[in-house]
């Protein structure tokens, strides 16, 4: 049975593949792990815009030569996707530091919950003690 986080994972792997970029990471994905993707230079820049413009956060990795049956080399990207756990996820106001729920015992501050249930984006936010 796969996780809600997994089943994303798969589906923006199938996207990325029908833009022309090559899913690295196995699938099903496991906990924690990103999402990485290689894709040529040529394509690189419109798949990542793409990708930022319907919410995603691609990091790049590394460059690195892709090599053809062909004999030639291309350059290539190499980019991850950290998408979230299904937890809900929080950070303490006015603060750097991220603290996921699964920390226990956290100091006893006010904290901005938003409930990501693993798409990457904000669904609704909250402020709750602890």
């Amino acid at each position: 049975m796969l996780t809600e986080r997994q089943k994303k994972a798969e589906t923006l792997a199938r996207e990325l593949r029908a833009a022309g970029a090559n899913v690295t990471s196995p699938l099903p994905l496991y906990d924690e792990s990103p999402l990485r993707f290689r894709v040529s230079a040529v394509l690189a820049e419109s798949i990542v815009e793409e990708l930022r413009a319907e919410g995603w956060d691609p990091r790049f990795v590394t460059s690195e030569p892709e090599f053809s049956l062909d004999g030639t080399t291309k350059p290539s990207h190499t980019f991850e996707i950290n998408l979230p756990s299904s937890e809900q996820q929080c950070r303490e106001i006015g603060s750097r530091v991220s603290w996921p729920l699964a920390i226990r015992n956290p100091p006893r501050k006010y904290w901005l919950c938003a409930n990501t249930s693993g798409s990457g984006r904000n669904e609704n936010s909250q402020t709750k003690r602890r």
